[in-house]
């Protein structure tokens, strides 16, 4: 815990946006990396941050086990958390032209246990933002961390549906022989999420990843329930990915309730899935953009998530309906 709440908070936020385990809805709909604003006090608070910053000593793999936060302004006010095995500066030059954003000269830092990418083209620019440059053993700590992502991705491949105790046991192997001392295993236990186990998440792009898993301070790796590989790519890999297009289909035109039970239905079942459906669940009441509130509004059906069912094989789905 450092000296200043703010700094706190910021980290906080930062270490959310890269810790999420689950896909969600909305954030498999767009491919790309995550855009997470920053507090709004940021640019006032600069100077307060780097007296706190610089007191955070960060080891190399610590830091070669997080996410990647890009900015692309001066002023840092905003981030873009990616995860890659490339060097820093490339894989936030490859973000940004992707999303479409110019590309300044960059230059990689080390902030608050993770690594910042910022508009600079020397070392001198991480200082001036109150950050650290990266130690000189980052490069071979990220090769390491790559390593084991091949390797647990590998791992993941070949055992398909297996308990979470059992890939634990597996991954854990894989640490000794890959000479990561004092790290073990964490297995996160909640049969809701499937029967089967992971340690990557998937993202939008439809490419695993171990973002989110690996605890440098703890020394650990998390393996948590998750429903089989089969199923989470049926639903969420790739632009022809079933949750995203059969939501995106139930706003195209206005469903009774049954007419749109009827459509998923049909839709699951070519998939060779069955789907159960929950009707306005507790915290379903949010903001879906004005189009489909407005559709809402006028008795319309909407289906706002599609997910895996607790066997890890079937589907529910989760439909709003003012009725």
């Amino acid at each position: 815990m450092s000296d200043i709440r703010f700094v706190d908070q910021l980290g906080d936020a930062f270490e959310r946006a890269i810790a999420a385990k689950q896909p969600s809805r909305r954030s498999l709909r767009h491919l790309g990396p995550t855009r997470i604003f920053a507090l709004a006090l940021l640019a006032a608070a600069l100077a307060v941050t780097a007296v706190a910053a610089a007191r955070v000593l960060t080891s190399p793999q610590q830091l070669a086990t997080q996410s990647i936060g890009c900015y692309s302004s001066r002023d840092l006010g905003d981030v873009t958390v990616i995860w890659s095995d490339a060097a820093p500066v490339r894989a936030c030059a490859q973000a940004m032209r992707a999303a479409g954003e110019p590309v300044p000269h960059l230059v990689a830092c080390a902030w608050n246990r993770s690594v910042a990418v910022i508009p600079g083209s020397t070392g001198s620019a991480c200082a001036a933002a109150g950050f650290d440059p990266l130690p000189r053993e980052f490069t071979a700590a990220r090769a390491q961390t790559a390593r084991l992502e091949r390797d647990v991705l590998a791992l993941e491949r070949a055992a398909g549906c297996v308990a979470p105790k059992v890939l634990a046991s597996r991954v854990d192997a894989v640490l000794a022989r890959d000479g990561w001392d004092g790290w073990h295993t964490q297995v996160r236990v909640d049969p809701a999420n499937g029967p089967c186990s992971t340690v990557s998440s998937l993202g939008g792009d439809g490419r695993r990843t171990l973002a989110g898993s690996l605890d440098a301070a703890t020394k650990t790796v998390l393996v948590s329930n998750a429903a089989s590989r089969a199923t989470m790519t049926l639903l969420y890999a790739g632009a022809g990915a079933l949750a995203p297009r059969l939501e995106d289909r139930s706003a195209s035109q206005c469903y009774s309730l049954a007419e749109l039970r009827s459509y998923v239905s049909v839709r699951v079942a070519a998939a060779n899935r069955a789907v159960s459906f929950v009707v306005n669940p507790p915290g379903s009441a949010a903001d879906y953009g004005s189009e489909r509130d407005a559709m809402l509004q006028n008795g319309c059906a909407l289906l706002i998530d599609l997910r895996p069912a607790s066997n890890g094989r079937d589907l529910v789905g989760v439909i709003r309906h003012r009725g």
